[in-house]
């Protein structure tokens, strides 16, 4: 088991962040999300309005209990005319708009339906280790 120390996890969470361009995609199915997960475990979301978002701005890492943790900039994705209700169970992220996967988190409250025109899910990013 390796142990890294707070301050090291926060300059290794900030210098990835740095070297990575992060793109947010809401996921329509419950992917397993563990070792194997692939990018192909993920079907993206596709309701009118939708599209994948950078996240162009993370704060510096800072202790978080027992690890460091960056925060990014909130994302919105609404839904611009009603269409076929989609349920979002989470999301995931990718280096570039179409890049390797680098990490997926279950949403707390999925599943998330989306279908009406203004509906809405929003995310607050977070990156710990």
């Amino acid at each position: 088991m390796i142990n890294i120390p707070q301050i090291s996890s926060s300059y290794i969470i900030d210098t990835f962040l740095e070297s990575v361009s992060t793109y947010f995609h809401l996921c329509v199915n419950d992917a397993c999300q563990d070792a194997t997960t692939t990018l192909a475990s993920f079907v993206e979301a596709s309701f009118s309005g939708y599209s994948p978002q950078e996240m162009s701005k993370w704060s510096p890492a800072q202790p978080f209990w027992f690890c460091s943790r960056a925060l990014g900039d909130s994302l919105r994705w609404t839904v611009t005319a009603a269409g076929p209700q989609q349920f979002v169970w989470g999301y995931y992220v990718t280096d570039e708009a179409n890049g390797p996967l680098l990490w997926a988190e279950a949403a707390e409250s999925a599943p998330i339906p989306v279908y009406a025109a203004g509906d809405a899910v929003l995310l607050t990013p977070s990156l710990s280790l």
